[in-house]
């Protein structure tokens, strides 16, 4: 039994041995007898532009509930972070609707988004945010780069109290 076992495999081994042989002469008849032409070609390819943003703090902007009429450069206390997380780089625009209006009346309280700034740094001297326009906040964040906007509010004399809500627009294209 342990004879036939023996037997058996020296033939699949012997099989195997020839069928190397046979494939290799034909490969080398092949690749010495017919011509094969050759040429070189450039080559060009093109990486897609991955375009992603993740924005990490700041959103939803609160300014408070103890913000009084008359009050100026009202900070958030939390900038908008925006992260590059893509692999081109970024120009970052911002834009406000047109008003802030009041949660309960919004028909009748309200003010204009203009009210409300914006800034690069966390100083006094924001740009008003546009409700027609985006506005140019950054024309080229790097990859693997954050932005912080810092936003400032100004609440008109005699603003009617009360919870106030709008919206603000941040758009992101390739440079």
């Amino acid at each position: 039994m342990k004879f036939k076992k023996i037997l058996i495999a020296v033939i699949v081994l012997i099989l195997v041995f020839v069928i190397l042989i046979l494939a290799l002469s034909e490969f080398e008849f092949i690749r010495t007898y017919i011509p094969l032409d050759v040429s070189i070609h450039n080559m060009t390819l093109g990486v897609a532009q991955d375009i992603r943003v993740n924005i990490t703090q700041g959103v939803p902007v609160d300014f408070g509930i103890n913000l009084y009429p008359a009050s100026y450069e009202n900070a958030a206390p939390t900038p908008i972070s925006i992260d590059n997380i893509g692999n081109t780089e970024l120009k970052i625009e911002i834009m406000g609707a047109e008003y802030f209006t009041h949660k309960q009346n919004p028909s009748t309280y309200y003010f204009y988004v203009g009210n409300v700034s914006w800034n690069n740094t966390n100083n006094p001297t924001p740009t008003p945010l546009n409700s027609t326009n985006y506005t140019e906040v950054q024309p080229s964040l790097n990859l693997a780069n954050t932005k912080n906007i810092y936003l400032f509010v100004d609440i008109p004399p005699s603003q009617y109290s009360g919870l106030y809500n709008s919206t603000i627009f941040i758009q992101w294209t390739s440079v």
